[in-house]
This record gives structure tokens, C-alpha cells and sequence, in this order.
């Protein structure tokens, strides 16, 4: 699912007004409403598609702020570092399965005993 595009809730916005409006004019033509209410109602739905639009505008720059933070966090080396020590697990150790190949790295690297000494496909 897509959000709408910011054209989108305008023509949303427009249609909104454009048919309490029409209500409005029937409503005074047929005389259920009195051109004094009817003024207090074009005043009100002008207030209330201008506060939506406010909202929407607030919305909108407080969504593009959090991405902006969440996109400076996960690239922060400070990130990485807790993500890679996630992949380490606790011992902070890289364990190899091939025993040949974990004699000739550091001492930090630990080979598990298996009996495949082939060196294929056991790292």
C-alpha cells in the first residue's frame, strides 16, 4: 500500500469543501439554512480545511526530521558497532570448523572439532 502524494490530498481537500459547500448553497437555496448560518458554516469548513492543512504540513516535517535521524543513526559507526557485535554473540570469538585453516590465524580464532578434514565448505 502507497500513502497518497501530497497532489492527491489537495484534490482530497478540494473535493472535501467543494461538496459541504455545494450542501451549503442547496441548503440556503431550499431555505433549511439562513444566510447567517450560512456564513458561520463557510467560516467553519475555511477553518477546518486550513487546520488540516496545517496538520498535514506538521505531519509531513516531522516525518522527514525522524527519517533524517534514523538514517544519521544507522549509518553512525556507533550503530555498526552494536550490530556487529550482535553477529559476534557473547564470546567475541569467530569460530572456524576447518582446523587447518584456524592454525594459521590469530589466537582470538577458535576451530571446532569435526572430523571433516577436507577444507571443503567448513568454515
Amino acid at each position: 500500500m502507497q500513502l497518497p502524494s501530497q497532489s492527491q490530498v489537495v484534490a482530497f481537500g478540494r473535493h472535501v469543501v467543494s461538496y459541504s459547500m455545494g450542501a451549503l448553497t442547496a441548503g440556503v437555496a431550499l431555505h433549511i439554512v439562513s444566510g447567517d448560518q450560512a456564513h458561520d458554516a463557510t467560516q467553519a469548513i475555511t477553518q477546518i480545511s486550513t487546520g488540516v492543512g496545517s496538520i498535514l504540513a506538521g505531519c509531513t516535517t516531522l516525518i522527514a526530521l525522524a527519517s533524517a535521524v534514523w538514517a544519521a543513526w544507522k549509518s553512525s559507526p556507533f550503530a555498526t558497532l552494536l550490530q556487529a557485535s550482535k553477529l559476534l554473540g557473547d564470546s567475541g570469538k569467530i569460530v572456524l570448523k576447518d582446523a587447518a585453516l584456524a592454525q594459521k590465524l590469530p589466537d582470538n580464532v577458535v576451530a571446532a572439532p569435526t572430523g571433516n578434514t577436507s577444507g571443503k565448505g567448513n568454515v
